[in-house]
């Protein structure tokens, strides 16, 4: 898809025939296709227009106004409200019973990744609008997390289904006796055992595998590709 639109003329060509597509994979119910075209449609708008301005103008990004900032302050929470929809019985939660009806005449297939879909692609944008979010997202901590992210989505599963299994029935045995089972789980489990574990692994497959493949890769890519410092033969 990528190389198919790369040579697409730029602008609305482009969008439409993009949006037709989105929209085709909306009826087919491809949802995770959809979060991928979808991050093409933002990267789209997104491309700066080409214009002449001066090297003081340049330097001196416009701010955002207070009203902006309320405004998208207000889309991030409306993305926030739709990505954590319910993935179980959503239509008997409160605020999403009419939300999961509308998302039922569209999604008839799994109208529970409908609202995460639209949340994640309300989210996405905001994160290239917003100053105020970009300001959170690029604090340290959350830009290590997003480092560690894909190792993260790596390693919490095989953790989950290793140790979670023989760990919470053996939670759920002494939690009537000390405390109540809620704290038992959360405190027992995911704070004392699940979470380190998860963040120490993460990290060191981000450091030693992710990394090191990544770093393979822009070596074949400057051993396949020839500089533009390269004089022509």
């Amino acid at each position: 898809m990528i190389i198919g639109f790369a040579k697409v003329k730029a602008g609305w060509p482009r969008k439409s025939l993009l949006f037709s597509y989105l929209a085709f994979c909306i009826y087919y119910q491809r949802w995770d296709v959809i979060l991928f075209l979808s991050g093409m449609m933002v990267a789209e708008f997104d491309i700066p227009e080409v214009t002449v301005v001066s090297k003081e103008e340049e330097k001196l990004p416009k701010k955002q106004t207070a009203r902006q900032h309320v405004f998208w302050a207000m889309i991030v929470l409306l993305g926030m409200f739709f990505v954590t929809s319910p993935a179980h019985e959503p239509e008997k939660s409160m605020g999403y019973v009419w939300l999961t009806e509308f998302a039922g005449l569209i999604y008839w297939s799994g109208r529970v990744r409908f609202w995460p879909t639209i949340g994640s692609i309300v989210l996405t944008c905001a994160a290239t609008r917003s100053d105020l979010f970009k300001w959170v997202l690029n604090t340290r901590l959350v830009q290590y997390l997003g480092d560690i992210s894909y190792a993260l989505y790596l390693v919490h599963s095989p953790i989950i289904r290793c140790f979670a299994v023989a760990v919470i029935p053996e939670l759920w045995e002494i939690g009537p006796q000390t405390m109540t089972w809620v704290w038992t789980v959360v405190i027992g489990f995911f704070i004392i055992l699940y979470v380190p574990v998860v963040l120490v692994l993460s990290d060191l497959t981000w450091r030693f595998i992710d990394t090191s493949w990544v770093n393979l890769a822009r070596w074949i890519e400057a051993k396949c590709f020839i500089s533009s410092k390269t004089p022509a033969l």
